[in-house]
């Protein structure tokens, strides 16, 4: 009798709504960083991909996504982060804070799943961005995400190759969100819906596209009422994306409150 060959891994089961969890990955430099991240996705159960401002115009043909050919073919493009998120309400950005203060919520990587949980929960869209290999994310970029996540890393090297450092969080969010050991375990925990949560999930947040528009208009009323002088208009606007994002505002009162300025905004001009 033959004895039944032992699999070498352990396999993930398909996690819920993939389409949902969007990788973007902001002026990516090397071609090769591009499809291992593309390949870590495919190993996760991952398939939405976006890669903004890439540097090189070959990357689609990156050897290094071995069996995600097909993902990396179908990568939306986008000019900008903007474009990326438009559609997404919660955004995470990446990176570590060595070098930088934060000026949101963060989040050490093993306590996001859940947050994505509660966003998938409420019908909501979840991106994870991933800023270049140089330099990270910028400030403005980090202003247009509600959260930053930081990976745990030694000190003697804080910083990790892009392809790894998707690798690692696609895994988080896989293992601790979608194995059923996981599910159950986050089901247990005060404040974390199931992604397959009860009809009374809270209301969806507003897209980012939505906050986008409103920072706009609220940038708009402010010059036109001469709130403070020029040279401060960019950092205001900074702080007013930032802002937005801290309030976790819903879809509609995002919208309630973009008429309210819309309104200001023409007596201001009339």
């Amino acid at each position: 009798m033959r004895r039944r060959r032992r699999l070498y891994n352990r396999f993930l089961p398909a996690i819920a709504q993939p389409d949902r969890i969007e990788v973007v990955l902001v002026s990516p430099r090397n071609p090769l960083n591009i499809g291992a991240a593309a390949r870590a996705m495919a190993n996760f159960g991952f398939t939405q991909l976006s890669v903004v401002a890439p540097y090189e115009t070959h990357w689609r043909e990156a050897k290094s996504a071995v069996g995600a050919e097909e993902l990396l073919q179908n990568a939306k493009v986008a000019a900008s982060i903007e474009e990326a998120v438009a559609a997404c309400t919660l955004v995470v950005g990446t990176g570590s804070l060595e070098r930088r203060k934060a000026e949101q919520t963060v989040v050490a990587l093993p306590a996001l799943a859940p947050l994505v949980g509660e966003e998938l929960a409420r019908a909501g869209r979840v991106a994870l961005v991933f800023g270049p290999e140089k330099r990270g994310l910028t400030r403005n970029d980090l202003a247009l995400c509600h959260l930053l996540a930081e990976i745990p890393t030694g000190a003697r090297q804080p910083s990790m190759n892009l392809g790894q450092a998707v690798a690692v969080c696609l895994y988080e969010i896989a293992a601790r969100l979608f194995l059923p050991t996981a599910t159950q375990a986050l089901s247990g925990v005060a404040g974390v819906r199931r992604t397959d949560g009860p009809a009374d999930s809270p209301a969806p947040r507003a897209p980012s596209a939505r906050l986008e528009a409103l920072a706009e208009v609220v940038e708009e009323a402010m010059a036109a009422a001469d709130y403070s002088p020029h040279a401060m208009r960019a950092a205001n606007a900074r702080d007013l994306r930032l802002l937005l994002r801290r309030l976790s505002l819903t879809d509609r009162d995002a919208r309630r409150i973009l008429g309210l300025f819309r309104r200001i905004l023409w007596r201001l001009r009339h």
